[in-house]
């Protein structure tokens, strides 16, 4: 069981979608089981206790970053239930240690290509490449197209001028 800290856009396919499933998981526990039963007496569950709040806004962060890849969502959780603390302070393993989990796991997460882009703030940077490999956004393709198309004018009108 994993609910990742990190943001969601770094994660590949496969741990959006089974962070979401787990996050369900975790949610039944602590709403329609009272805590009991199952993963009750789980680390990651023990650690949501009180926060069903923070919870719910992870949830609702996977949902966004799932229809931004163009993603159907159809599992919303029962917002009247997400009482407590808005922030999960309580981490299994820190940011970092997360970080080199996925690392280290074969897969397609963002961090193994942007090991070494980082901002000054210590955030990933994301090169329209990675996003253009991994989301497929819309808003980038068109760019990568105006882009292209402009590039190719350009050399087109130098080699008419050469010849």
């Amino acid at each position: 069981m994993r609910v990742w800290d990190i943001h969601p856009k770094y994660l590949c396919r496969k741990h959006l979608l089974g962070e979401h499933r787990e996050l369900h998981g975790l949610w039944n526990i602590l709403t329609k089981h009272d805590g009991k039963g199952g993963y009750s007496q789980h680390p990651e569950t023990k650690c949501w206790v009180g926060k069903l709040r923070a919870l719910y806004d992870r949830h609702q962060a996977l949902v966004e970053e799932m229809k931004k890849r163009g993603y159907n969502h159809a599992s919303d959780l029962d917002q009247s239930l997400a009482t407590g603390q808005g922030e999960q302070d309580t981490l299994i393993d820190t940011i970092e240690n997360q970080k080199n989990i996925l690392k280290e796991k074969p897969c397609d997460c963002l961090l193994h290509i942007l090991k070494n882009n980082k901002s000054p703030n210590g955030d990933f940077l994301l090169p329209a490449e990675c996003m253009f490999r991994f989301h497929n956004y819309v808003v980038i393709t068109s760019f990568y197209s105006t882009l292209w198309n402009a590039l190719v004018k350009c050399q087109v009108s130098k080699l008419t001028s050469v010849i």
